[in-house]
């Protein structure tokens, strides 16, 4: 189980990142907000076609956020996802939101 010590770690890892508070989770933000966490879950700013496809594949471990799916938000039952396969998605919300010219290398 990935805990929500390890998402904030692993969000702070990248570039430029911030943690502040977003309503009643955790956002985490480069240019723009890529992950907000609480409840057990992290809510990860994907691709949206990103998004459909793994929530279409596995119901049980990824979730539909209702209109924000559309825009590519997916949430992440955090007792269900191994830490590697977090860790990459992870660092795909951070490239859509990071600002231009800032990479993970």
């Amino acid at each position: 189980m990935v805990t929500d010590d390890r998402v904030r770690a692993l969000a702070l890892s990248l570039p430029r990142a911030t943690e502040q508070p977003h309503f009643n989770r955790a956002a985490f933000k480069a240019r723009t907000i890529f992950a907000t966490l609480g409840g057990g879950t992290v809510n990860l700013m994907l691709l949206p076609e990103q998004a459909a496809m793994l929530i279409e594949a596995e119901p049980e471990t990824f979730l539909h956020l209702g209109g924000w799916t559309r825009s590519g938000a997916v949430g992440v039952r955090l007792d269900r996802i191994d830490p590697d396969r977090l860790e990459l998605l992870m660092r795909d919300a951070w490239r859509k939101a990071a600002p231009k010219g800032v990479t993970l290398d």
